[in-house]
């Protein structure tokens, strides 16, 4: 597991790795060694790189491990860009990372068309439904609809697949979920 965010603060500005051609890439990598500050959105100080795959992505300089961002594995930065780009695709403005502005929680990915709001997460670890129901909480209090990717679901009823899990007025609820327990 590691912190490989997809947005970094340049200038002020939020940078979206991914966003950039290869050519703006080259010149962003060009400018930041010859002192240009990566700042990731945590605060902490940053670099730029490209995976195997060739994602342009973020890193935390060494001495700032500690930022408190929970580290992510691969296939969650992949999924996370994989659902920005396909809500770009298909005309959603969209950010990887989203901070709240009220700074009490952060998506995966957020998207807005229109008056429609929504977030995107990615639970790739073990998670509790209470846990759940508190980060989802904060989306309905601030009018966005959630949807949530689940792997290894809530360590609830790990053999019972139709049952249902949680339930609220605006629909958060888990019924014949796929289960991979087994």
């Amino acid at each position: 597991m590691i912190v490989i965010p997809l947005t970094a603060i340049i200038n002020g500005d939020r940078v979206i790795g991914p966003d950039l051609c290869d050519e703006e890439w080259r010149e962003l990598k060009l400018r930041h060694k010859k002192g240009l500050d990566i700042v990731m959105v945590c605060g902490a100080r940053g670099h730029l790189r490209l995976s195997k795959n060739g994602l342009k992505h973020f890193y935390h300089a060494k001495n700032s491990e500690s930022c408190g961002c929970e580290p992510e594995s691969i296939e969650h930065l992949k999924l996370k860009n994989q659902i920005y780009q396909i809500c770009k695709s298909e005309g959603w403005w969209g950010q990887p990372e989203y901070q709240s502005p009220s700074g009490d929680w952060r998506a995966d990915v957020f998207a807005t068309k229109d008056d429609r709001k929504i977030v995107f997460e990615i639970q790739l670890s073990i998670i509790g439904l209470d846990e759940l129901k508190q980060r989802d909480s904060k989306y309905h209090r601030d009018g966005i609809e959630s949807y949530w990717i689940l792997k290894d679901f809530l360590k609830i009823c790990p053999y019972d697949n139709a049952k249902v899990v949680a339930n609220s007025d605006r629909g958060v609820f888990l019924c014949n979920y796929v289960n991979e327990a087994d």
